[in-house]
């Protein structure tokens, strides 16, 4: 009696951990997308840089925390094996996970022409905020946790947006704002 109780309370608890991550996924990308929305309204604006520096941030931060969220789910709670990802819903988590990175390489992109233009776009950036979307597809998709994935994902990640920051011209915003 007793193991099955524990087992049902398990089965109970892990419920509830996927339903909140899974909620709190669509909220984070919801975020996400209005900040892409706030972006494009503030492109090349040099009075709203920090402002399109703000949103870009949250909104990177708010879909890669909705993808891990969703891959935690399939890691921990459904333990759903990485061939079985392609497949899962009809192929949709493939495309989910397609979209999410996506977005990811958006909101950089569209943070990147709203804070600095074209400076520099086509030649360092393009190539991190790609290495930044593949590794954030490659991390949901896999099931075996390869942190690996995880360090790239971050550490580009930070890198990009200190090169983004680096290259703002805060002389010129602060003049705007006397």
């Amino acid at each position: 009696m007793s193991s099955t109780h524990t087992q049902n309370q398990s089965k109970g608890q892990n419920d509830l951990q996927a339903s909140t991550s899974l909620t709190l996924a669509s909220l984070l990308a919801t975020i996400a997308a209005i900040c892409i929305s706030v972006l494009t309204a503030t492109l090349v604006k040099v009075e709203a840089q920090i402002t399109s520096l703000l949103f870009g941030v949250v909104g990177f931060v708010s879909i890669v925390t909705a993808a891990l969220l969703v891959d935690w789910v399939l890691d921990d709670c459904y333990k759903i094996e990485t061939l079985e990802r392609v497949k899962y819903l009809n192929g949709g988590y493939f495309f989910f996970s397609l979209v999410m990175a996506t977005i990811a390489f958006a909101v950089m992109v569209t943070t990147h022409l709203a804070v600095l233009g074209k400076h520099g776009f086509f030649c360092n950036f393009w190539l991190t905020y790609t290495a930044v979307a593949v590794s954030l597809f490659l991390k949901v998709m896999f099931r075996k946790d390869y942190n690996i994935l995880l360090i790239i994902l971050l550490g580009v990640s930070v890198w990009d947006w200190y090169l983004i920051i680096s290259h703002m011209d805060f002389a010129k915003i602060i003049q705007n704002f006397k």
